[in-house]
This record gives C-alpha cells, sequence and structure tokens, in this order.
C-alpha cells in the first residue's frame, strides 16, 4: 500500500490515471518532477522546467507521463482489494505496462539479487512495511535532443505548425459538411468594397505556417493598411474592418506562444495534405500516424472533418531514460537513498491536437475556420480503441526494461 500512496503528491497535480484502491494515512513525500536533471528552468528559475514542454492546448504534459510510468512501475498484484479490480489495472497496463513492475523484476531475478547486497537490502525496502517513498522522477533526454536548435525535440508553434482553411456548410447551427480550400481572404463575399492597396495582406493559405496567418490578421490599423481609401459608409468596407479587428485580437493571443521543448526526439511532420482522409467501411482511422504529413481525417460519414475519433501521433525516434528517486526511512532513522534506473524505455508517441479559429461565424450557410496541429500530450499507446486497456501498446509484446538499481 506504502508503494501507492508514494504516487499521491503527484498524482493529485496531474489526477489519477486510473482508478486505485486508496486508504491508510500514511505520511507521503512529494514526487519532485525533472527533465535532464532540471527542477527549475535555467533563464527563469522562478518556473518550473517542466513547463517548457506544455502549452495552451494542454498542460502538465511531462507530469501525466510520469504518473503514467509510475502506474507500471508500482505495480503489484497484491495492493488491489479483488481479483475484479486486479483484472481491470491488469488489462489497463497491459502485458508491456505490467513488465515495468518493480515487483516482477525482483520476482524475476531473486537468484540474483540473494548475491547482490545493494539488491537484497533495496529489496527488504521496497516490501517492508515501513514508510518507504518514491521522492523523484528524471527524465535524461539524449544529449542530441538536449540542443537548443534541434527540430527533432523543438517544437516552434508558429513556423513549425501547417493551418489548414476549412469551408463549412451549416444548416439550423449544424455543420452539415466541411472540406479543406486553398484560402481565405479577409474580403471574401463581400464585393462592393472599395479599392485595396496593392500590397494589401488579405489571403490566408492552407499550408502556410502560424506565422503567415497572424501577419494577416493582426491589423490594428486595417483601414490604413488595407485600404487606397477607406470608405465608413461602405458596408462591405465596414465588415473587412470588422473582421480584421475581431480576427487580429484572436492572432495577439497566438503571438505569445512559444516554442515548446519535446520529450524525445520526433521526426516531426513538416509537409501538408489538403485531401481529407477518409473512413473505410464507414469507419475513422482510429490509429493515425503522420509520418511526415499533418492530415485532417472525415468522420464516419465521410462528410464532416472531425477531431477526436483519429489518435493523430508521431513515434519518437528515442526517447529517455529514466530515473527514480526511493527513500527507506530505515530502521533507527539511517536514511538509505536508492537510484533506480529504466534505461531502454525507447518508445513513446506526441498526440496531435487541433486548435481552432473561425474565420467567419454562421448559423446557416458558410463558415471558414483555420486549424492546425499542436503537441497535445504524450502516451505509449497509439490508438482510441479500447480506450481504458493496453496503455503501453507502443512497446513491444516482448519488451523487457534493463533496470539498475544503486544506492546513492
Amino acid at each position: 500500500m506504502k508503494k501507492l500512496l508514494s504516487l499521491m503528491s503527484i498524482m493529485t497535480i496531474v489526477g489519477s490515471v486510473s482508478t486505485s484502491a486508496l486508504a491508510c494515512t500514511l505520511e507521503t513525500k512529494k514526487v519532485v518532477v525533472t527533465v535532464d536533471g532540471l527542477e527549475n528552468k535555467v533563464e527563469k528559475p522562478e518556473e518550473l522546467e517542466i513547463t517548457s514542454y506544455d502549452n495552451t492546448l494542454q498542460a502538465n504534459k511531462v507530469t501525466t507521463t510520469a504518473s503514467l510510468l509510475l502506474e507500471g512501475i508500482t505495480f503489484t498484484k497484491d495492493k488491489y482489494q479483488n481479483a475484479q479490480t486486479l483484472n481491470k489495472q491488469k488489462e489497463f497496463l497491459g502485458v508491456q505496462g505490467q513488465s515495468l513492475s518493480l515487483n516482477k523484476y525482483l520476482d524475476d531475478n531473486a537468484e540474483a539479487i540473494n548475491k547482490d547486497e545493494t539488491l537484497k537490502s533495496f529489496k527488504e525496502a521496497y516490501e517492508s512495511s515501513r514508510n518507504t517513498n518514491f521522492t523523484s522522477i528524471d527524465f535524461g533526454r539524449s544529449e542530441e535532443a538536449k540542443t537548443k536548435n534541434n527540430k527533432n525535440s523543438n517544437f516552434d508553434v508558429k513556423t513549425d505548425s501547417r493551418i489548414f482553411v476549412v469551408k463549412k456548410n451549416k444548416e439550423d447551427k449544424k455543420v452539415t459538411s466541411s472540406e479543406i480550400v486553398d484560402n481565405w481572404d479577409i474580403t471574401e463575399g463581400l464585393d462592393n468594397k472599395t479599392k485595396l492597396k496593392n500590397d494589401a495582406k488579405t489571403v490566408i493559405e492552407t499550408g502556410k505556417s502560424l506565422d503567415s496567418f497572424l501577419e494577416v490578421l493582426a491589423q490594428k490599423d486595417a483601414e490604413t493598411k488595407i485600404f487606397e481609401s477607406y470608405d465608413s459608409t461602405n458596408d462591405d468596407d465596414k465588415e473587412i474592418i470588422n473582421r480584421a479587428t475581431k480576427l487580429s485580437k484572436v492572432a495577439e493571443d497566438e503571438k505569445n506562444t512559444r516554442s515548446i521543448k519535446l520529450l524525445g526526439e520526433f521526426d516531426v511532420p513538416t509537409k501538408f495534405d489538403k485531401n481529407v482522409v477518409k473512413p473505410v467501411d464507414d469507419k475513422v482511422l482510429e490509429s493515425a500516424p503522420t509520418g511526415d504529413t499533418f492530415k485532417l481525417y472525415a468522420s464516419e460519414d465521410g462528410k464532416t472533418i472531425q477531431a477526436n475519433k483519429s489518435f493523430v501521433y508521431t513515434e519518437s525516434k528515442n526517447f529517455a531514460k529514466i530515473t527514480l528517486g526511493f527513500e527507506d526511512p530505515g530502521i533507527n532513522e539511517n536514511i538509505v537513498n536508492y537510484k533506480i534506473e529504466y534505461n531502454n524505455i525507447n518508445k513513446i508517441a506526441i498526440q496531435w491536437g487541433l486548435k481552432n479559429v473561425d474565420l467567419t461565424t454562421t448559423n446557416d450557410g458558410v463558415e471558414y475556420s483555420i486549424v492546425w496541429y499542436e503537441p497535445y500530450k504524450y502516451s505509449f499507446k497509439n490508438t482510441f480503441a479500447d480506450e481504458k486497456k493496453y496503455m503501453y501498446n507502443i512497446l513491444d509484446e516482448n519488451f523487457v526494461p534493463e533496470i539498475k538499481i544503486t544506492k546513492k
């Protein structure tokens, strides 16, 4: 039970990944989560380093990943109250997740452990009734991944994202069909406008970077930037200004979007496809690896673009070495600290999520939006199928972790 309770401080930050039986009131210690050994940012010591991996689409990416790993690492058959709860957790972890279990490692290596004093003392501490605790978990990325300008381990939303211009047909507030179009002009449908300047930037194009979207829309002084001579009595002129003003507020928010670090190295997509991926036999694609190309995916009927039924992901080229701290208070307060290393968890996936900005809105008729992908979360699973099962299916079926335990 204590091994489970030692996770409480981290789980209260990010929310429990799965339902587990929690009881007892033993004191627990905060699990410090670091990346590359850093708890705080070098350039901003007042901020946690793990926030360098977050964006507005989703926070707590690193702590959520740590929590999921700890679900597997702390798995023991005897910490569940009944067979039903145990079997549910087994399904949640799958064979690969269960293989991470320290308890399994200790059982499988009993003969070797009896010949090693450090492993023997760790086993005694881990299985004892003392209030032992996990104290830290670190994600140690490769030296290449730590490089500031490495395109495989950093994602600049403004320059690396590719926007899709989406045209939607609506009836009674509901989208009946949608498609990717080449571009959208801020003057769309407004034919009676006065003359625009030759260098006026009014067009947003599919496949361009988010920066280009910001450049077109961030026009607080649109009257002088767009028009040769703005006519305040012309309804179409006023509508263009209304659009520019409304969208420039959105652009201001996105201007603050920064480059985020990636938890490992990934071949981030650099291309885009204007063709929406259609369902097969009325079934959406549940697992959608990106390869080098971002794509949008259709709903079951093939008429509309959907954002939550296809698991869009990029698998890592490499992940990180996982290092945990474990504290044993000892029998007579002779505290012993252990370092536990997992050296070969070499796969993880970025799940991509869609960000959306409405360019025009209507209850009935044609509406335009732009969407683009950003990192949403990290996952050891690559499909929405069996939602609460097999959370480590990205690892090989015969995966065996390389575990090293030493005293600090």
